[in-house]
């Protein structure tokens, strides 16, 4: 997905850096252990998810291609 569309691949990015880094600075007040930890990358992968699930639902983007291929069969 990177490749065909790096725009999205950046945005995605950032907003599940900016998920992930909210969720550890609001808990890291007291010291980071390590489910903190755990739960800031599950955050940061969940959003990636998400984020991408959603933009494949949305049919937009490199997924077109995979979209047209199926209507011409």
């Amino acid at each position: 997905m990177g490749a065909m569309d790096w725009q999205f691949s950046t945005v995605t990015m950032w907003v599940s850096n900016i998920a992930a880094m909210g969720y550890l600075r609001r808990v890291g007040a007291g010291g980071l252990g390590l489910a903190e930890i755990w739960k800031g990358l599950t955050i940061f992968m969940a959003v990636q998810v998400g984020v991408s699930l959603a933009r494949i639902a949305s049919k937009t983007g490199p997924f077109r291609i995979l979209r047209e291929s199926k209507e011409t069969a």
